[in-house]
């Protein structure tokens, strides 16, 4: 009897988890749905080591259908270039979209992370993606933030090579790391 009540106690714990695991998948998309949406980057490469800043541009670029999905243009000029910031892509016109690099401030607690988060809200609220910078490994990367999810994270993809990468907590990120910089863009 025992060993019953014991396996029925398993049985139990295991369909909650169940049960609780498709209210939080139907709650927000899966990181396999969301990569699915945007094809463009799921086709695009990062294909230098140090080129995650052109690389970041050319995603935009695909994702607004201003080049095709072989595009490594900026990529290929940029190479393993480890000294490049955002600042070598601002005000620059590029296939119809000019980029603008914003919050290039001291990363501390008085960073203004309501301002980045209201702009950031501002740019994908006008269907504009943003690039941003957050921390990986020893350095940082570049990922692109395409959408919010409904508990408020925004959504962010890069690449390693032909790896896609996620990231689902972009302000939980930011946060920790006191701040970062971001770029924008207008097309013309």
């Amino acid at each position: 009897m025992k060993k019953t009540v014991t396996k029925l106690h398993s049985t139990l714990l295991v369909l909650v988890f169940i049960v609780l695991s498709v209210f939080e998948t139907s709650a927000q998309e899966t990181p396999n749905a969301l990569i699915n949406k945007y094809e463009a980057i799921n086709k695009h490469s990062q294909i230098f080591g140090y080129s995650c800043i052109p690389s970041s541009i050319e995603m935009v670029l695909k994702l607004n259908k201003k080049v095709d999905a072989n595009f490594y243009n900026y990529q290929k000029i940029w190479e393993n270039k480890m000294d490049g910031t955002f600042a070598n892509f601002d005000g620059l016109l590029l296939n119809g979209i000019r980029f603008h690099q914003k919050f290039n401030l001291k990363r501390d607690p008085n960073f203004p992370f309501d301002d980045l988060f209201t702009t950031i809200d501002k740019e994908l609220s006008e269907s504009r993606y943003v690039i941003v910078s957050l921390p990986s490994g020893y350095g940082w990367h570049m990922f692109v933030i395409t959408h919010k999810l409904p508990n408020g994270e925004f959504v962010a993809y890069s690449k390693d090579g032909d790896k896609n990468l996620i990231e689902t907590n972009v302000k939980q990120v930011i946060k920790s790391v006191n701040g970062t910089d971001i770029m924008t863009y207008r097309e013309e």
